[in-house]
């Protein structure tokens, strides 16, 4: 039978695993209904049924050693039918996914339940080929090579399946979230850091946005933009980015953070908020920055004049009571929502709100942006600023290095 720690690890990654909606299987020896005929002495103490019942909380009553499970139902060999899920689950091992391959499991996990842990990579074995093949198949939607975290430079492992990134500095509490399946993941704020040396300033900034945002993307590229709760904010990106400052890229990671805002609820607004707020010298109109997706509530004196009781513009100044809205052609096309966008642009100016709007093309070409900047500028009462020299190659960079919208990169 099972050791009690063996068990109480083992209910865990059943729990885990039926939390992640991961399919069970079947014992190949016992016959098909025979777990209602199970007697009770065969259930363990949890109440769980044997393997026969499609619970994979039945091998919990099941002998187990390293790489086999023998089923405790009819002690019959050992059930080849096992997943390789539960061999990463129950061996000796433990993957610290990191880096490029954190953020995918974000994307595409982020649903996924986990707990938070002060477990670090420190003293862990280093990944094995076995490891890592488990992991793609509990992971399946998680591109290899993985990037794993290891403590030491002779930890590292290179190969088709797993590239190690050495984390042999202190981290700061926080650092990794346990996911229950014999893996712990890199918090968001880690990942961001991590990121950081790859990237260029200005898409390390948009990472930063994506992760504060309420935005996220099904594994179909075509997919769009679903609502997701934000993983970190800009608050603790910043928090945590300043404690780890002996990290490698953690100069440029702070410098980042100082310009991300919360509450972003696509990459299109991302991308208009940086281009107007993000300060001259990295090509940006350094306009101040706007409060993403407000929650407005209307007051009584303004009941019968609106339809809603609240509104979230994309992008709101308060102290002007400006609010910038985005039409989509994807979101915005159509009779009946071109009507509802007038009617609601109408109802926000009874409320004594400045509306403006931006599509595409205002995006997409520089003299268009220009012009929104100017009257924006014009609207918060601003004077006009001087370009200083460079300016526009600097301006050019920042657009090239958001414009075209490739969905290619993980984070639109």
């Amino acid at each position: 039978m099972v050791a009690g720690c063996e068990r109480r690890r083992l209910e865990q990654t059943l729990a885990a695993a039926t939390a992640w909606g991961i399919p069970s299987f079947r014992c190949r020896a016992a016959p098909r209904g025979s777990a209602q005929r199970t007697p009770p002495s065969s259930r363990n103490p949890a109440g769980f049924a044997p393997c026969s019942s499609r619970n994979l909380a039945g091998l919990a009553h099941s002998s187990i050693t390293k790489y086999q499970f023998k089923c405790g139902f009819c002690d019959c060999s050992p059930c080849l039918a096992a997943p390789l899920l539960l061999v990463l689950a129950l061996s000796d091992m433990t993957l610290f996914l990191a880096g490029h391959t954190a953020l995918e499991f974000w994307r595409h996990y982020a649903s996924a339940p986990t707990m938070p842990t002060n477990r670090l990579p420190h003293d862990e074995a280093p990944p094995t080929w076995c490891e890592a093949q488990a992991l793609a198949k509990a992971l399946p939607l998680l591109k290899q090579p993985y990037n794993v975290a290891v403590s030491k430079h002779d930890d590292r492992r290179v190969s088709a399946l797993v590239r190690c990134m050495v984390l042999s500095c202190p981290l700061p509490e926080g650092s990794f979230l346990q996911t229950g399946l014999g893996t712990y993941v890199a918090s968001a704020p880690l990942a961001f850091l991590q990121m950081a040396p790859a990237l260029p300033l200005p898409s390390l900034i948009e990472l930063g946005y994506a992760l504060c945002g309420h935005y996220a993307f099904t594994p179909d590229p075509s997919s769009m933009a679903l609502e997701a709760p934000p993983l970190a904010s800009a608050a603790t990106l910043a928090h945590y980015v300043g404690q780890a400052r002996k990290m490698h890229g953690a100069k440029k990671a702070r410098r980042a953070a100082r310009y991300v805002l919360d509450g972003s609820n696509s990459p299109a607004e991302t991308l208009i908020a940086m281009l107007l707020a993000l300060p001259l010298s990295l090509g940006g109109y350094a306009l101040p920055a706007p409060t993403l997706n407000p929650r407005l509530t209307t007051g009584k004196h303004d009941a019968a004049l609106v339809s809603q009781q609240c509104y979230r513009p994309d992008l709101f100044w308060p102290d002007q009571r400006i609010a910038l809205e985005y039409d989509s052609l994807r979101h915005h096309a159509g009779f009946e929502k071109v009507s509802h966008d007038f009617q609601r642009g109408n109802e926000m100016r009874s409320m004594g709100l400045t509306v403006m709007t931006i599509s595409w093309p205002q995006i997409a070409q520089l003299a268009n942006t220009d012009r929104l900047a100017h009257q924006l500028r014009e609207l918060l009462k601003l004077r006009k600023r001087p370009h200083p020299e460079g300016f526009r190659q600097r301006q050019a960079s920042l657009r090239n290095c958001l414009i075209p919208r490739k969905r290619d990169v993980l984070w639109r």
